[in-house]
């Protein structure tokens, strides 16, 4: 479930390097205990930030060949169901650092 564009995280071993290193651009997913880039970056900053996370991360899941499988019309239906993706996302997403399995 990432965002439209060339940078994106799948089946990574979530230890939180992505929150830690691209807090503004990766999200962790509580379902399948993994990250993925929920916002692509920016500026030169955010990249280096994403970089980072994708560096750091142990499994080497993170991906920037995310042109290559998006086609006009995946763009197109991921943003007409973006409404549905959100209400999931806010009841199996963690963006405030704090993992769903974590003690209280």
């Amino acid at each position: 479930m990432g965002f439209p564009g060339p940078f994106h995280g799948a089946d990574t071993d979530n230890c939180g390097t992505g929150r830690i290193h691209a807090p503004g651009l990766v999200l962790c997913e509580a379902e399948h205990v993994t990250e993925y880039v929920y916002r692509q970056p920016r500026t030169t900053e955010e990249l280096r930030q994403l970089v980072d996370a994708a560096e750091t991360e142990a499994f080497c899941r993170y991906g920037c060949d995310g042109d290559t499988h998006w086609t006009p019309e995946a763009v197109r239906e991921w943003w007409r169901d973006r409404g549905r993706r959100r209400q999931a996302g806010g009841r199996r997403h963690s963006n405030d650092g704090q993992w769903p399995w974590a003690p209280g």
